[in-house]
């Protein structure tokens, strides 16, 4: 894969692997109310078809419980280019996951049992994808030499969201921040690495209290020249996202601010930041257009509850995607 941008434009289809864990979500808002529905990977695999063209085919590899199977097929069934072929049912509880919002942004997680890591069998079947998107929804979703022998063998654009492999889980089930022991084999499988602010704090095992200490972490992220990572996201909550990219053999920053919108719901905006950074990225090569896009989407995404609300911004994700929304 060429730093260059996207390298099979050609094809008749395109193939896009979506890989991570499906949760059964109850959010409960800041300011009252409660939101339950199918969250995790739910958010990225119907932003992707709502972005994708139509020559892109996705694909979700993940584990459901038996639970929650027949919600969440039905919910593929609504979007022709989505296949089930490898969603892989258990049968057990699904993950239940309980977002407490203690202000617009931040809040706490609990959890129950992560459902048993995807092994390298499980990812074999999406080897020949153009793109990857490993989401880490519980932190458990894919085992780290699966991830690594996948990275080896595959020609995909890999696009990995750390998220929660910077979440231990306590005995309550409560999720807190830690540094991974392994966090450095991780961040050098993708070619294109997001995280969020906190997570990046994680990382840094201590406060980056401006941007410019964000840009020297994110740089320091990057590979060397022609080596993974060469993009680096950090989503800042309504203040948009830092980019850090290499171009033209340097090292580059830039901050670039958020999409202004009235937001009711902000659970899944990292998962929308992703889609919509791939859907431009592949189209342009330009890192800058598609952060500048995907803050778009992620913005679009905090104006509905949920992930079950997510077509109602079909018709919107289609003026964007034509440049028709300011």
């Amino acid at each position: 894969m060429h730093q260059s941008g996207p390298a099979d434009l050609h094809r008749t289809e395109l193939k896009v692997a979506i890989i991570g864990s499906v949760v059964n979500d109850r959010i409960l808002p800041f300011g009252g109310g409660e939101i339950r529905g199918l969250g995790g990977l739910t958010y990225t695999i119907v932003q992707m078809a709502l972005l994708a063209p139509e020559d892109w085919q996705i694909f979700p590899v993940c584990r459901v419980g038996s639970d929650i199977a027949d919600r969440f097929f039905e919910l593929l069934d609504q979007f022709p280019n989505v296949h089930p072929d490898h969603v892989l049912v258990e049968e057990r509880e699904n993950t239940r996951v309980t977002l407490v919002y203690e202000s617009p942004s931040e809040r706490k997680e609990y959890t129950t049992e992560p459902m048993p890591a995807l092994t390298y069998e499980d990812l074999r079947p999406v080897l020949d994808a153009s793109i990857a998107l490993v989401n880490f929804i519980t932190g458990a979703d894919v085992d780290l030499p699966a991830l690594e022998h996948f990275s080896n063998e595959s020609d995909a654009l890999l696009y990995m969201d750390f998220h929660s492999l910077a979440l231990g889980i306590g005995e309550d089930g409560l999720r807190y921040y830690r540094r991974p022991k392994d966090w450095r084999r991780f961040v050098r499988l993708p070619h294109v690495l997001q995280m969020n602010e906190r997570e990046a704090e994680c990382l840094a095992q201590k406060e980056l209290r401006d941007i410019q200490a964000l840009a020297t972490l994110g740089l320091d992220l990057l590979g060397d020249i022609g080596e993974r990572p060469f993009v680096v996201n950090i989503t800042l909550d309504g203040e948009g996202s830092l980019l850090c990219w290499q171009d033209d053999e340097k090292a580059r920053w830039q901050h670039i601010p958020p999409h202004q919108v009235h937001a009711v719901d902000p659970t899944g905006c990292g998962d929308s930041f992703a889609a919509g950074f791939i859907r431009k990225y592949w189209e342009t090569g330009d890192p800058l257009s598609a952060a500048k896009f995907a803050n778009l989407v992620a913005g679009l995404k905090c104006t509905v509850h949920g992930a079950d609300n997510l077509t109602e911004l079909r018709p919107l994700m289609r003026s964007a995607i034509e440049g028709n929304v300011n």
